[in-house]
């Protein structure tokens, strides 16, 4: 363990480097540095898919069609709203799917 472990991030895209074992089992075992993509791909699903479960579980526990404004669903369903300067909204849903009006 070192004092940078966890530490590190790429100054060009923000991702995180960590430590990777080679030749883990022979004489020639080496600690080294790599870019963590796999890692991070794999953390981003598992957040995205941790997002998805809590939708479902909140349309679930509706039970019946929306007929009306419901603040909780909004939020479950809704990543960001981006206002333009033209007045214009963009709506980027927590499945990545967008809505510009």
């Amino acid at each position: 363990m070192s004092i940078f472990s966890g530490k590190n991030k790429c100054g060009e895209c923000g991702g995180s480097f960590g430590a990777k074992v080679w030749h883990s089992t022979d004489k020639y075992r080496r600690v080294i540095c790599r870019f963590d993509e796999v890692t991070e791909a794999i953390a981003q699903r598992s957040a995205k898919g941790e997002r998805l479960a809590g939708f479902i579980r909140t349309l679930e526990a509706q039970g019946e069609p929306v007929a009306e404004f419901d603040e909780r669903l909004w939020g479950a369903m809704v990543d960001y709203v981006t206002v333009g300067v033209d007045g214009g909204m963009t709506v980027v849903f927590r499945d990545g799917m967008t809505i510009h009006k």
